[in-house]
C-alpha cells in the first residue's frame, strides 16, 4: 500500500541520514533502541519489541501490549 511505501522511505531516510545507527544497538539498552526506532513513521513499540526479541536476540523483552499475551 501507499502508506507502507512511505514508511519504508522514512526508514531508509533515517538510515541514510545517520539518525538510525544499527552498529550502536549492541551497546544500547532496550529502551534506548525503542526510543530510537519509534521515531520512524510506521514503527511502533510492539514492532521494535519483536525486533529486539527475534533479531537482536534479547530474551528479557516482554511486549506487554501484545494482544496474544493479554488474551
Amino acid at each position: 500500500s501507499g502508506g507502507k511505501v512511505r514508511y519504508l522511505h522514512d526508514l531508509a531516510a533515517h538510515f541514510a541520514s545517520g539518525a538510525v545507527k544499527p552498529r550502536r544497538w549492541p551497546r544500547m539498552t532496550d529502551d534506548e533502541i525503542i526510543e530510537d526506532l519509534v521515531r520512524v513513521k510506521g514503527i511502533g513499540r510492539w514492532t521494535v519489541e519483536m525486533f529486539l526479541i527475534f533479531h537482536l536476540m534479547r530474551p528479557d523483552v516482554l511486549p506487554v501490549d501484545d494482544l496474544g499475551l493479554r488474551a
